[in-house]
């Protein structure tokens, strides 16, 4: 075997759906913007369809995105986007593929500290910014005070620094990292 997942079957099926997903969302989202033009009308658009992408199919996806509710959506996101004030340095690369690197590099298990730092520093160990840098710092500072640099859970160094979790997604895990296996189930 060529490929081959060192991972439970159904967390490695969840990957690969997750992954999938992302990849036909990014595509959608290229062939939109390819072939939009907001100066065209419904009827124009839908009529320039592009290579390979069935005429009804099409028409559907046109008046997806042409729904206002759509509209409403997307300018939401972007208000939240523009609220992210501390980029990261990990460009497209996976945060699990990173820390697999990270561990094969220092010969142990790398917590989610470690790598929140790793991402945060730029290649000649600046930080991306100054809140980025205050962050770091508190990170290190949580870490110093911890056993267990490496452990992942509710009360590590980066729930501590940057608060709760998220609803159905764990800070520093990549991908399909979810609260019920990084904690265990939740009692209660």
């Amino acid at each position: 075997n060529l490929f081959q997942f060192q991972a439970p079957e159904a967390i490695a099926k969840r990957y690969c759906l997750l992954t999938m997903g992302r990849r036909f969302k990014n595509r959608k989202l290229k062939l939109w913007y390819k072939n939009y033009d907001p100066l065209d009308s419904r009827e124009k658009l839908i009529s320039n369809v592009p290579t390979g992408v069935p005429k009804d199919q099409w028409s559907s996806f046109v008046d997806y995105h042409l729904k206002p509710s759509y509209k409403e959506l997307c300018r939401k996101n972007a208000l939240v986007r523009k609220k992210q004030t501390i980029p990261h340095t990990g460009g497209s690369k996976l945060l699990s593929r990173r820390r697999h690197e990270m561990e094969e590099e220092i010969g142990h298990a790398v917590g989610r500290g470690e790598l929140y730092i790793a991402t945060h520093k730029r290649k000649d160990g600046s930080y991306v910014n100054e809140e980025a840098r205050t962050t770091v710092e508190k990170i290190h500072e949580e870490l110093s005070q911890s056993t267990n640099f490496t452990e992942i859970s509710r009360n590590d160094a980066v729930a501590k620094v940057l608060g709760p979790e998220h609803s159905g997604r764990v800070r520093g895990l990549g991908l399909g990292g979810l609260p019920s296996i990084a904690f265990g189930p939740t009692i209660g």
